[in-house]
């Protein structure tokens, strides 16, 4: 099924009561996300099919109902009770959610289980693309704090890889440049590797995500976006700001960031841009290597 992480993530950090985003999501996914209404009764029983009790069901089509995740419509032509779902920009704006990125095929399954909500921060996690990325801005941009972070992936099945940044030579940087290895330890993370006297970064780790969770096509997301955009109270939109990269896959990425940098006269630059280079094993487990450049 498809879903958009975000809007559960962000209707959580609100204290909006998750499990009517859950059960509209599922709904969406019954109807075949290309009509908006299905009939009570079918609905009801799909959900009893799928193994959820009648009181849990209930209570969560109660929720969504409150919300105005969904609403209870009689057809004069058939005379029959359907349920009519939101949009998903509609369901965006009652989450408090700005923008929507790209949508998440996971299993319906696991979004069924006790431990769905780890399934949801997963399929967050999904956009960064195995690149790193801190407990602490994974905090800020969904409230799940550090703690919760870790319970939660661990319980999905997530693989934690290290990540180092390497800056080259430790003696030569210090011949070249004795004013940038000087500062360079005031950065966190900075050490000299005993094995290669390189000048080395701890950088956050990236994360494995299982194979079930993938990103799915994109749809109809602009449009859903430029929708939310006029939902949204004036002034509430997420705001367009210059965006550098931090981290690149290749050379000509990184040629292209930099080119980027110039664009903005009076954008503050990162310290540095990593580029994806090589990984090694240790005991611990594989490492990934990136090499650092000063913008």
């Amino acid at each position: 099924m498809k879903i958009y992480p975000e809007i559960i993530l962000i209707a959580s950090q609100n204290e909006e009561p998750v499990q009517g985003f859950r059960v509209c999501l599922i709904g969406k996914d019954f109807c075949g996300d290309r009509r908006g209404t299905v009939p009570v009764k079918a609905f009801r029983a799909y959900l009893k099919g799928l193994g959820v009790s009648r009181a849990t069901y209930s209570r969560w089509i109660g929720e969504a109902l409150k919300l105005g995740l969904m609403t209870r419509m009689r057809s004069g032509r058939t005379g029959l009770d359907y349920y009519a779902f939101v949009s998903y920009a509609r369901m965006a704006a009652i989450a408090g959610c700005k923008k929507l990125s790209a949508p998440v095929q996971i299993e319906l399954d696991a979004f069924l289980e006790r431990s769905w909500m780890s399934t949801v921060l997963v399929a967050y996690e999904l956009r960064f693309n195995g690149k790193p990325v801190s407990r602490e801005t994974l905090t800020a941009l969904t409230g799940t704090p550090k703690s919760t972070q870790i319970y939660r992936e661990k319980q999905a099945g997530v693989v934690q890889k290290r990540n180092i940044a390497i800056w080259g030579d430790y003696q030569e940087l210090a011949q070249k440049n004795p004013d940038f290895v000087i500062g360079s330890f005031d950065k966190p993370g900075m050490y000299i590797s005993k094995e290669t006297g390189e000048l080395c970064q701890q950088l956050p780790n990236s994360r494995e995500i299982p194979e079930a969770v993938r990103l799915a096509k994109k749809g109809s997301t602009n449009r859903s976006n430029n929708k939310l955009l006029a939902l949204l109270p004036c002034g509430d939109e997420a705001k367009k700001q210059p965006f550098v990269k931090r981290y690149s896959e290749s050379p000509d990425e990184t040629k292209r960031i930099k080119r980027n940098l110039r664009k903005f006269s009076n954008f503050q630059a990162p310290a540095a841009i990593y580029e994806r280079w090589k990984c090694w094993k240790t005991q611990s487990g594989e490492v990934q290597g990136w090499a650092a450049c000063v913008v």
